[in-house]
């Protein structure tokens, strides 16, 4: 199961749910089971090399920046080729072609497979190193490029110590209703005290009292107001999500970027979202379908539908994102 293109879940056929939990590259740090236990926990060396912790989910191949380990080889699968996490280099060389030169997108070098270099950064002239030797900042979301986390996946900035704070303290005010003993009030007005906030921290000592959970109210609903909306908004199917958003306007049509064949390879809600969903002239949107059904030479003999087929979602994104732009500047043939 996916979100935002990230996984983040998964069922067993048997019907056993595990949820995923990962570093700011993607790294399979825990899993658990639904009810919370750990069922596996990992620590990851730069390059990839693991130091299991808790390993008790011997089905759980997904490993360094989320990619699928083989159990036999030990290599990583990233979709182009296999990468060596024992030794952090490729096992095979980029099969992009050309040479060592950033071509402008205006140029008509553009059209073709992209450069595997830049002649700027040394580091990625060696066709097998990985994300030019600094793998702390870099990942490859597909065995060609070489990005950081927040070009191929919605990042976050990290949250302020005030905001962490305030996160406990509403932690603490829901833990507080539920809880007779009172432990949890008592842990909020000490903290509130330590920051000097003294009227906080006396209604959250009111809340110890019989009914005193009703002077949190007007301060959780305060909370509640300040927090922002979320700018993306993800359906389960289709016909629920033009339930929501309506038609596409007149002469206009809802294009998919990430096209619907991959529904179950991602999941309905990272294909039917407002990020993956635009609505742009019918006439657009049938040249971007005969642009997928077409066989151009970097697809290899392939259709451009079946050679994005086994790459993730960013890059697949990505891809189409800039074949819509390019189609809506006249540029795609």
């Amino acid at each position: 199961m996916f979100f935002g293109g990230k996984r983040t879940a998964r069922r067993e056929s048997a019907g056993a749910v595990y949820y995923y939990f990962s570093d700011h590259l993607g790294s399979a740090d825990v899993v658990t089971d639904s009810a919370g236990v750990i069922k596996e926990e990992s620590d990851y060396y730069p390059y990839g090399g693991e130091r299991v912790l808790t390993d008790l989910l011997p089905k759980q191949n997904y490993k360094f920046t989320g990619k699928e380990r083989d159990t036999e080889s030990g290599l990583d699968y990233f979709g182009a080729r296999y990468y060596g996490s024992r030794m952090g280099r490729w096992m095979s060389p980029d099969e992009y072609s050309g040479g060592p030169i950033q071509f402008d997108s205006k140029s008509s070098k553009a059209r073709e497979p992209l450069p595997y270099a830049q002649i700027s950064l040394p580091q990625s002239l060696n066709k097998y190193s990985y994300v030019w030797n600094n793998a702390l900042v870099y990942v490859d979301p597909n065995g060609h490029e070489t990005l950081k986390p927040c070009e191929w996946s919605p990042c976050k900035e990290p949250p302020s110590a005030s905001a962490s704070l305030e996160d406990v303290h509403t932690t603490l005010d829901v833990a507080g209703i539920a809880d007779p003993s009172g432990v949890a009030d008592g842990v909020n007005a000490g903290i509130y005290l330590l920051e000097g906030r003294i009227k906080d921290a006396a209604i959250s000592g009111v809340s110890l009292l019989p009914l005193g959970d009703f002077a949190k109210a007007g301060r959780m609903l305060s909370r509640l107001s300040r927090m922002p909306a979320k700018s993306i908004r993800a359906f389960k199917s289709f016909d629920a999500f033009k339930a929501v958003m309506g038609t596409a306007g007149k002469g206009n049509v809802w294009h998919h970027i990430v096209e619907q064949s991959k529904l179950k390879q991602f999941g309905a809600e990272a294909i039917h979202n407002t990020a993956n969903v635009r609505a742009v002239p019918r006439e657009i949107n049938q040249k971007i379908a005969n642009f997928y059904s077409s066989k151009p030479r970097f697809a290899e003999g392939m259709t451009v539908r079946k050679w994005l087929e086994g790459q993730s979602f960013e890059a697949q994104y990505k891809f189409g994102e800039d074949v819509l732009n390019k189609a809506l500047s006249g540029e795609l043939k």
